[in-house]
């Protein structure tokens, strides 16, 4: 920091700036981009896995009730359902 402080009296006092002084400010520079993309990775993947956790969870509610929906179903028809599939097994010619 102290080098583009540095350099910006330089340029108004009209002296030549020594390339310490560049090469402290393109440091600078390149740190700074470098925090700025690794704070927006940090963010991306952050919820990126928040996302992940959350869709998990309604797959798993969604499997409970479509196993609890598919029980009452068997537990009202189920004879009739399995007598369908036989029936259409044998006419496919499966069974």
């Amino acid at each position: 920091m102290i080098g583009i402080v540095h350099a910006a009296v330089d340029i108004s006092s009209k002296t030549p700036v020594s390339m310490t002084d560049h090469f402290d400010f393109v440091w600078f520079l390149f740190l700074a981009a470098l925090g700025i993309l690794t704070f927006l990775a940090t963010r991306t993947l952050c919820k990126i896995d928040r996302n992940q956790s959350e869709l998990f969870k309604r797959m798993i509610q969604v499997e409970k009730e479509l196993s609890h929906l598919y029980g009452e179903h068997e537990a009202t028809c189920g004879t009739m359902v399995r007598k369908i599939d036989q029936l259409t097994n044998i006419m496919r010619g499966t069974n």
